[in-house]
């Protein structure tokens, strides 16, 4: 075999058998052979969170600090709003700030994460489903602060 002749990817002559000859089983055949480990469900393999961590490494090292530098009035007061609802309830969802301290048009939403940090004086302790109508019902975490948490 001559080397510097490019080579069809795998399933190449398959692909073309089966669009030769019209053959449904040669294309099925063909694409079950150009699958390949890419292909495969991996979940079991992702990085779970530790117990009582909610956010993950990109929001904490990009989205955050950025969120920071663009509002840093609006974090504080978000942080306000959270520690106080937080110590009057002992648990609390982004649902129960944004009833308290509504963000205003134009400001990335993702700023709600500001809330609740730094990390050492949260706790998550579970989780409940969004009454917002703008979160249509999604998963959010809800949240007590570390000092009275029992």
């Amino acid at each position: 075999m001559i080397d510097w002749i490019p080579q069809p990817p795998p399933g190449y002559w398959h692909i073309v058998a089966a669009v030769f000859l019209g053959s449904v089983p040669a294309f099925i055949l063909a694409a079950w052979q150009r699958r390949g480990p890419r292909y495969l469900n991996q979940v079991s393999e992702l990085e779970q969170p530790e117990e009582g961590e909610a956010m993950s490494d990109v929001y904490v090292q990009e989205v955050l600090p950025l969120q920071e530098r663009e509002h840093p009035e609006l974090a504080r007061r978000l942080r306000e709003v959270a520690q106080r609802l937080a110590r009057e309830k002992g648990e609390i969802t982004s649902d129960d700030i944004h009833a308290a301290h509504p963000i205003p048009q134009g400001i990335d939403p993702r700023i709600m994460g500001a809330a609740f940090t730094p990390k050492k004086l949260w706790l998550r302790t579970g989780q409940q489903q969004s009454k917002r109508r703008e979160n249509h019902g999604r998963w959010i975490s809800t949240w007590s602060l570390r000092e009275t948490a029992s």
